[in-house]
């Protein structure tokens, strides 16, 4: 097997096409697979093939489309967790909480965050 080279978003954007991801965000995929060193799996073994990546991506957006928000990041999975149970226990102040979530992972973040613990679903 030859050696594994990591597409640049273009390629990214022309495989979703060839295979009808319509949606896809190639920037994102890239993004994150970037930020994590191209590894897959909780064993973090090195990517393989990232046209099989952009096809498990696929299968995971369409298992998760009951979602309104399409997370992969684990902090801001592991946030929405916490933020439901905060608010369904009735605990700490959740104004302390969404601060401590803003310095953890930016002002985006959390408003990923928010949206996934108003929503509920799978996280």
């Amino acid at each position: 097997m030859a050696k594994f080279e990591k597409p640049t978003v273009e390629q990214l954007r022309e495989y979703g096409r060839e295979i009808g991801f319509r949606g896809f965000d190639a920037e994102r995929f890239y993004d994150h697979y970037e930020m994590i060193g191209w590894v897959v799996g909780k064993g973090r073994a090195p990517m393989k093939d990232w046209r099989a990546a952009v096809r498990q991506w696929r299968r995971n957006q369409v298992e998760w489309s009951g979602a309104a928000v399409q997370e992969t990041d684990p902090a801001i999975l592991d946030y929405a967790r916490q933020a439901r149970k905060l608010i369904a226990a009735g605990g700490m102040d959740i104004g302390r909480f969404w601060a401590k979530v803003a310095n953890a992972v930016g002002k985006d973040g959390l408003e990923r965050v928010r949206k996934l613990a108003k929503q509920g679903g799978r996280t």
